[in-house]
C-alpha cells in the first residue's frame, strides 16, 4: 500500500479581511505622518530616529526639543518647563500616540530610511488544507462546486438549498456570491 504525498492545497483566501487590515495599516501609518508633521513645527524632522518615533512619539520629541532649545536658557530645565516657557502644548502629540496604538498593524521603517510601510501579507489570511483527507474533501467539493455553476445556466440553483442538501458541506459565501469547501 502506497501512501500519498500530502501538499497543502489553497482553500480561498478572506479577501474582505486582508483589505481590511490593509486599510488599518494604512491609517496607522496616516497617523504616523500626522504626528511627524505636528513634530516638524517645534523639532527638526529630519533628525528623527524613525524606529525609536514609531514606539514612542513624545520621548524622541523630548529628546530633539531639549537639543533644539538647550541654549535659550542659561540654567537646565526639566523638559516640561522648557515646553511652558516656549508654549509648547504636546497634547496633540499623545493624542496621535492614543490613536495610533489602537492598531494592531506592525509598522516598519523602510530601506530608505525615511518613509514607513507595514508589510499585510495575504498568506496570514488564506486558509490551507493540513491533510490528504482534506485535500480529496477540497477536490471533492470544488467538483461539486463545478457542476452547480454548470446547471445554474439552464435553472435557478439556490444555495441555502444546497446548502442543507450537502449537510453543510459547501458554504455560500454571500459577501463574494461563491460557494466555499467547509473543512
Amino acid at each position: 500500500m502506497t501512501k500519498k504525498k500530502f501538499t497543502p492545497m489553497k482553500v480561498y483566501t478572506d479577501t474582505h479581511a486582508y483589505k481590511h487590515a490593509q486599510s488599518k495599516a494604512e491609517t496607522k501609518i496616516k497617523i504616523l505622518n500626522n504626528a511627524m508633521v505636528w513634530c516638524s513645527d517645534h523639532i527638526d524632522t529630519d533628525e528623527l530616529d524613525r524606529e525609536v518615533f514609531k514606539d514612542d512619539f513624545m520621548s524622541e520629541f523630548e529628546r530633539l526639543f531639549i537639543k533644539k532649545n538647550k541654549g535659550i536658557v542659561n540654567k537646565e530645565l526639566s523638559i516640561d518647563k522648557m515646553m511652558f516657557l516656549l508654549d509648547v502644548n504636546a497634547t496633540p502629540l499623545v493624542e496621535f500616540q492614543n490613536e495610533y496604538n489602537r492598531y494592531e498593524a506592525v509598522i516598519e521603517v523602510a530601506e530608505n530610511g525615511v518613509d514607513y510601510i507595514c508589510k499585510v501579507d495575504a498568506k496570514d489570511y488564506t486558509l490551507y488544507t493540513k491533510n490528504v483527507e482534506e485535500n480529496e474533501r477540497v477536490i471533492s467539493g470544488n467538483n461539486l462546486i463545478h457542476a452547480l455553476e454548470l446547471i445554474s445556466k439552464y435553472t435557478k440553483v439556490y444555495p441555502v438549498t444546497v446548502q442543507q442538501a450537502v449537510s453543510g458541506f459547501l458554504h455560500y459565501d454571500m459577501r463574494d456570491n461563491k460557494y466555499r469547501v467547509r473543512l
